[in-house]
């Protein structure tokens, strides 16, 4: 079909790579509470592979951001201010405690209203994405944290998109920013 994609992205096959489903492996909030005390030689986590690969690989940043719509609103934030292609998965959780490393929200279609419901999610990413996909074909250009909770990704077109992570509305760049939502500048 001409496109490869993978779980994982290693920079060893980035040659043949168009898609990652995964640049990081877990949970971006948990990875941060790790280092929360100060004393981890990181205390947030940064798109880093994406400052390298992105315009040039498409990729979903972390494992727990597949089924974005169906996750808690830092997620789905997560995935945008990460430059997220989506990706969703029907019945995920693969192991038998209903755990899983895509997490514990899944999509499925066991019944027609399971499968509206599953449907509606995928089309509500797809939603966001089409007003953002324009920017995959763009080069990250910086990532900076304005002040706490405000996190904005610079892109090679000149355009940036402000996440705010704070339960109250912020502004930046004489840009007003909702509580707990994006803009893209």
């Amino acid at each position: 079909m001409g496109g490869f994609s993978s779980e994982s992205s290693n920079d060893y096959f980035a040659g043949n790579l168009d898609y990652a489903l995964y640049a990081y492996y877990g949970d971006p909030a948990r990875i941060e509470r790790m280092y929360s005390d100060g004393t981890g030689i990181a205390k947030t986590v940064v798109p880093i592979w994406q400052i390298v690969y992105n315009g040039i690989i498409t990729s979903n940043p972390f494992t727990i951001t597949i089924n974005p719509t169906i996750k808690d609103r830092k997620t789905q934030l997560k995935a945008i201010e990460f430059s997220a292609r989506p990706s969703f998965y029907f019945y995920s959780k693969f192991k038998s405690n209903g755990d899983s490393w895509m997490g514990r929200e899944d999509l499925g279609c066991a019944t027609y209203e399971e499968l509206k419901w599953s449907v509606s999610k995928i089309k509500e990413a797809y939603d966001v994405y089409m007003k953002l996909k324009h920017l995959q074909l763009e080069f990250i250009t910086n990532h900076t944290e304005p002040e706490p909770g405000i996190r904005c990704t610079s892109y090679s077109n000149g355009q940036k998109i402000i996440v705010n992570y704070n339960d109250k509305p912020v502004n930046v760049d004489g840009v007003e920013v909702p509580a707990m939502d994006y803009v893209l500048l």
